[in-house]
C-alpha cells in the first residue's frame, strides 16, 4: 500500500519534491508547465453536469491552467481555438492529434507537457490546474482526495459512441464558454450528413476494418466505433455480429470481404506489407488490391473529421466511385477553412489522405489533386 503522498510546492522555482513515507523514495519533478499569454477573457463561475452523472462547480470558464487526461484533446482545442490554456497532459492525450492537421493549426500541441495520469498525481500538483478532464474511474475519486480542483468526469461508451461524444462536445462548450461555437459546428455536421444521407447507399460492400500491432493483427467488431457509419452509407462489417478482436489470415479468407480498410491510428499495417505477403495471397481482397488506410480522423473530433471519412467511403465505394471529383479533398479543404480558418496545402490532405501508401491500391489515383 502506498505511503502518504507528501509534497512541497516551491511558489516560484520549478523544483517539485515527492515522498512516499513508506518506501523511502524521492522524486524530483522539473518539468515546468508551459503558459503562453492568452488574449484577454472574461471569467465566471459554471456548473456542469459530468460523465459520471457529478455536479461539477469550476471556478473559472474558460479555465486557465486546463490538464487533459482523456483523449479528448481535440475537442478541446477545436472549440478553444487555442492550446495556451493547457498546462499538461498524459501521455495517451495527444493519440488523436498528433500527426493530424490540428497540429499544424496549433503547434503547442506537440510541445506540451506529458506525464499526468490519475494513479501517479505528483505532476498534476506541480501544474496546479484549475480543471482535469479525467476519465470516467473510481481512481479519479483520488484527484479529489488529495485538493485538486475542477475535476471533470468524460464518458464515453462504444456501444453510445457518437451520443457520448456529442454529449462531451456540450460539456466542453460550457467549460470553454464557446456554446455558440458548438452549435455551429454541430449544425454544419448535421447538415453534411443530411446530404450525405441523400446520396445513392453503397452497394452491398463487405468491408473487414483491420490494425496491426506488429505481427498481430485485429478486427473491427461489433463495437466497432464507426459501425454505425459504415452502415448508414451502406456497408456491412463482415465482423458486426461476433465480439472477434484478433484475427488471423485463415479467419480472413473465411469471412472474405470485398474491401479490407486499415486503422489509421495506431496501426503499423500497410497496403504494401499484405501485397507482398504469401501469407495473404489467398485473400481476395488483396489479390484484387483492395486494401486502404482510412484517412486520418479522431472520433472525438467526430462533428469535424466523421463527413469526411463517410464521403471518402462513398467516392472510393460508392456507385459513382469511377468519377475522378475531389469530393473529399475538396470537402476537406472546406471543413478546414469554414471550422479552423484554415486553408491546408495539398501535401497534408495528401498526408491525411495516405496517398503514397494507398497509390498501389485499386483506383486510388482519383483521389490525387486535380
Amino acid at each position: 500500500m502506498r505511503g502518504l503522498l507528501a509534497a512541497i510546492i516551491l511558489r516560484h522555482a520549478t523544483l517539485v519534491v515527492f515522498a512516499g513515507c513508506l518506501s523511502g523514495t524521492i522524486t524530483f519533478a522539473i518539468t515546468p508547465p508551459i503558459v503562453l499569454a492568452r488574449p484577454s477573457v472574461e471569467h465566471s463561475a459554471a456548473v456542469v453536469t459530468d460523465g459520471a452523472g457529478r455536479t461539477v462547480e469550476l471556478s473559472a470558464v474558460p479555465a486557465r491552467r486546463v490538464v487533459i487526461l482523456t483523449q479528448d484533446l481535440p475537442i478541446y482545442v477545436t472549440l478553444d481555438e487555442q492550446a495556451n490554456s493547457i498546462v499538461g497532459l498524459s501521455k495517451l492525450s495527444r493519440m488523436y492529434t498528433r500527426g493530424s492537421l490540428l497540429e499544424s493549426i496549433y503547434p503547442q500541441l506537440a510541445v506540451l507537457p506529458q506525464g499526468g495520469s490519475i494513479t501517479e498525481p505528483e505532476q498534476l500538483l506541480f501544474w496546479r490546474p484549475d480543471l482535469v478532464l479525467a476519465p470516467t474511474s473510481p481512481a479519479s475519486d483520488i484527484l479529489q482526495a488529495i485538493g485538486i480542483p475542477g475535476v471533470v468526469e468524460v464518458t464515453v461508451r462504444s456501444q453510445h459512441l457518437e451520443a457520448d461524444i456529442l454529449a462531451a462536445w456540450s460539456m466542453l462548450a460550457i467549460i470553454t464558454a464557446k456554446q455558440e461555437r458548438k452549435e455551429d459546428i454541430v449544425g454544419r455536421y448535421r447538415a453534411l450528413l443530411q446530404a450525405l444521407a441523400a446520396k445513392p447507399l453503397i452497394a452491398s460492400k463487405r468491408v473487414l476494418v483491420l490494425w496491426s500491432f506488429g505481427q498481430t493483427w485485429f478486427g473491427g467488431d461489433k463495437g466497432y466505433y464507426l459501425n454505425s457509419i459504415l452502415e448508414r452509407v451502406g456497408i456491412t462489417n463482415v465482423l458486426g455480429k461476433r465480439s472477434l478482436r484478433q484475427i488471423n489470415v485463415e479467419e480472413v479468407m473465411k469471412k472474405d470481404p470485398d474491401v479490407i480498410l486499415l486503422g489509421p491510428v495506431g496501426n503499423t499495417g500497410r497496403p504494401s506489407q499484405l501485397y507482398a505477403s504469401m501469407l495473404w495471397k489467398g485473400v481476395r481482397a488483396v489479390n484484387e488490391k483492395r486494401v486502404y488506410i482510412m484517412p486520418i480522423h479522431s472520433f472525438y473530433n467526430w462533428p469535424i473529421d466523421i463527413p469526411i471519412v463517410m464521403t471518402w467511403l462513398e467516392e472510393l465505394l460508392g456507385p459513382q466511385s469511377a468519377a475522378r471529383d475531389n469530393r473529399t479533398r475538396d470537402l476537406f479543404s472546406e471543413t478546414y477553412r469554414e471550422v479552423f480558418h484554415y486553408e491546408p496545402t495539398s501535401e497534408e490532405i495528401d498526408r491525411a489522405l495516405w496517398l503514397r501508401e494507398n497509390m498501389s491500391s485499386a483506383h486510388y489515383s482519383r483521389f490525387e489533386a486535380r
